[in-house]
């Protein structure tokens, strides 16, 4: 094998860097190196560094940005403290509920601002935050809701009707009753009312027999309607010749509403003619019916049942206020690094002027309700004591409650300040007491005692009839008071609990109905804070409901 040898021929000489060349190029690249090394300081000396005051002005202006784009447009504020505050605003994501957004700082200085939306983790906007300070600027709207009640000593005379005028008498027979609407002027000052006699002037009738005189509600019309609250027996043996003044104690009517009315009425019972009546021509209301009320009853505005009405006043004892409290604007404060002095101040105005809720529910039956958190607590607000929710109860924005169904807010509230709960709603059969529109109020009241409240809605076919009852043992009731003559149509009724005095207050369609203190009962169950609401029988239709749990006023 042969090798293959490969030779390089150099046919010049290679030329080295002089001396002179290569100290003017190291001089050059020290100028360049010096160059680039002072413009690099320069642009370290430019840049600042966490703790520069321009900086933090920067980063606390952006968080204040953020916060009042935001708590501007806030719909309900649910907690404001000093160091942090949560609200709701509009629904952004279309679930029809509200969103929810919470500010905080722990307070520890150099512990961050951080922002909760929703459920999400909360994350932090802004480091290094040494003050984080709120103020509210705060409306207080007060409301009187009367006070507890406390019914006089000893009862008055409330109405008198057909005085100075002659008598003309009225024959009670199998044919023909009379009666009178008895609407007494009760003072303004005073929550309620309760009938305790009644005087008529009657004389002996052509025959023998007996005569009912009875206390009943009234309905829109001004007229009787079917429900006997009390009744008493006159004989026709026992009346004298002449016209004297017959007396009936009642002693079982419960509260009447301030404005309520009462018709009374002389209604044949037994024998022939049972008794003559005086009546006179003075405007007041009298009432008559033929054929033992099959035909009904008519009005006769011209005309009185010649009667007087006594009765006792329930006043009230010291005065119980409603607080609504909204929020109109925000000063934060905020400080960020080193410097004590330098801090960035703003004031956060609220368009909705929303307002202050901490425990609060509401809800209009356009969804099911126990999918709902319209107080942005990230919990529902509704649940059913069993089963599910049926969406086929709802309709048009109204609830028809089925045979068993209960609904109840959750959770519960600790009801130991104001409590207001108000419920649009109406029954639409006349199925008694039983089967009403029903609205139940628990409060626990600690150390083994619990005070739990009923109001009832009922109709007669031509009325309704708001009663509010106390539980009194685990199983029986006692009613405080009852509100008549509410129409057909839905009735907003507005309960007040006053939980330091025991005491209720109703309103029905804005009026005033009346106050009263409760009993709270021994508990044998589980004690509950709850609201709940229900239909037994399947004729109750709700509409609206709303809990608010007061804030003392500051």
């Amino acid at each position: 094998m042969k090798r293959c040898i490969t030779q390089f021929v150099v046919t010049g000489q290679v030329r080295a860097f002089s001396l002179v060349e290569l100290v003017v190029s190291l001089s050059i690249a020290a100028v360049l190196l010096g160059t680039l090394a002072s413009a690099t300081f320069m642009a370290a000396r430019i840049l600042p560094d966490e703790d520069d005051p321009l900086t933090n002005t920067v980063r606390a202006g952006n968080c204040l940005s953020l916060l009042t784009g935001e708590l501007g447009v806030a719909t309900q504020i649910t907690e404001w403290t000093t160091t942090a505050v949560a609200f709701t605003v509009a629904d952004r994501d279309n679930d029809g509920n509200p969103e929810r957004i919470r500010y905080a700082w722990s307070g520890t200085a150099g512990d961050p601002v951080t922002r909760r939306y929703n459920s999400d983790v909360p994350l932090p906007i802004v480091d290094n935050v040494t003050r984080f300070a709120i103020t509210y600027d705060e409306q207080t709207i007060t409301e009187y809701c009367g006070g507890a009640g406390v019914e006089d000593q000893t009862d008055s005379l409330l109405l008198e009707q057909g005085s100075g005028s002659s008598g003309l008498g009225f024959p009670v027979s199998g044919l023909v009753w009379i009666g009178g609407y008895l609407k007494p002027n009760i003072p303004a000052s005073a929550l309620a009312w309760r009938p305790t006699r009644l005087q008529i002037r009657a004389k002996q009738g052509t025959g023998s027999g007996t005569t009912l005189v009875q206390l009943r509600t009234v309905n829109e019309f001004l007229k009787p309607t079917a429900m006997v609250l009390e009744e008493h027996t006159l004989s026709n043996a026992d009346l004298d010749v002449n016209y004297t003044w017959q007396e009936f104690a009642f002693t079982t009517i419960d509260l009447q509403p301030r404005d309520g009315a009462l018709a009374a009425v002389v209604q044949y019972s037994s024998g022939s003619q049972s008794s003559t009546v005086m009546y006179s021509n003075v405007p007041s209301g009298c009432l008559w019916t033929i054929s033992g009320g099959v035909f009904g009853w008519f009005y006769e505005p011209g005309f009185a049942l010649r009667c007087r009405l006594y009765g006792k006043l329930t006043q009230p004892v010291g005065m119980q206020y409603w607080h609504h409290r909204y929020l109109r604007a925000v000063r934060v404060d905020i400080g960020i690094g080193d410097d004590a002095q330098r801090r960035t101040v703003t004031r956060i105005r609220t368009i909705h002027v929303p307002p202050l809720r901490r425990d609060y529910w509401q809800h209009d039956f356009h969804v099911d309700p126990t999918i709902v958190d319209g107080n942005g607590d990230g919990l529902s607000d509704w649940e059913m004591t069993l089963g599910n929710f049926d969406p086929a109860e709802l309709s048009n924005g109204e609830w028809q409650p089925g045979l068993t169904r209960v609904l109840r807010n959750t959770p519960a509230s600790i009801i130991n300040t104001p409590t207001c709960v108000r419920v649009r709603m109406k029954d639409t059969l006349d199925n008694g007491p039983a089967n009403a529109a029903h609205v139940s109020i628990a409060c626990d009241r600690g150390g083994g005692t619990i005070a739990i409240l009923h109001a009832r809605l009922t109709t007669d076919g031509t009325t309704q009839t708001l009663t509010i009852n106390e539980q009194i043992t685990p199983v029986a009731e006692q009613t405080l008071f009852t509100a008549t003559d509410l129409g057909t149509d839905f009735v907003d009724v507005q309960l007040i609990i006053d939980p330091t005095n025991d005491a209720i207050t109703v309103f029905a369609n804005s009026v005033l109905q009346g106050a009263a203190t409760y009993t709270p009962m021994s508990d044998v169950g589980v004690l509950r804070n709850d609201v709940r609401l229900s239909g037994p029988g399947g004729d109750a239709v709700f509409d609206r409901v709303e809990i608010e749990v007061s804030e003392p006023h500051l």
